[in-house]
């Protein structure tokens, strides 16, 4: 749930404003990624309901969905996992993504790994959610299981909200008004999101 909201507050400041993106180009990877999503999330379902394996029918799901969030997260957000930058030519050589060019390989680059995202957090999401009946005993139980799975969703909400304001600079000035500083952000701003 963490990665799900920083994908959704993050994704649109982070490829306007570090990858400058235009917000055409940044709504259509956008819509991209919520169609794949849309798209995967039934496919995952029926899949994951007819699978039979000896980790049961949602631990391989739940397992390829985790994998997928983990191997492209830190590549949607920082075009490499080893933190390289444009300024170091050894390491930036073993980027797959490179944010610091804009290019149309890039951008294809972009989708691809933004749907490989999609398709991983539709895998853990739907079998996780299909092993809450599995596992309850009754229906306050799953009731329960249901409603903590919802209080952490919206905590991981908050809390990246949070972290966005505190990141962003936005403080409370005098008076009681918060005041935003006019602060844009800019390439030299990718540690932030790392």
């Amino acid at each position: 749930d963490l990665s799900a909201s920083m994908w959704f507050f993050y994704a649109v400041l982070y490829s306007q404003q570090v990858l400058d993106l235009s917000e055409k180009l940044t709504g259509g990877i956008i819509l991209i990624g919520q169609t794949v999503d849309g798209l995967t999330t039934p496919l995952v379902g029926y899949a994951s309901d007819h699978t039979r394996t000896f980790l049961g029918a949602r631990k391989p799901w739940h397992l390829l969905g985790v994998v997928c969030v983990a191997f492209t997260f830190p590549v949607i957000f920082g075009g490499c996992m080893l933190g390289a930058t444009e300024d170091s030519p050894i390491l930036s050589k073993l980027c797959i993504l490179s944010p610091w060019e804009a290019s149309r390989r890039n951008v294809g680059l972009l989708i691809l790994f933004i749907s490989i995202f999609q398709i991983g957090w539709a895998s853990s999401q739907v079998s996780h959610l299909a092993l809450m009946p599995d596992i309850a005993h009754g229906k306050k139980h799953r009731t329960t299981l249901s409603s903590v799975r919802y209080g952490v969703t919206v905590t991981c909400n908050i809390f990246v909200l949070l972290a966005l304001w505190v990141l962003l600079d936005t403080h409370n000035r005098g008076g009681g008004k918060a005041v935003a500083c006019d602060m844009r952000l800019r390439r030299e701003d990718k540690p932030l999101f790392q």
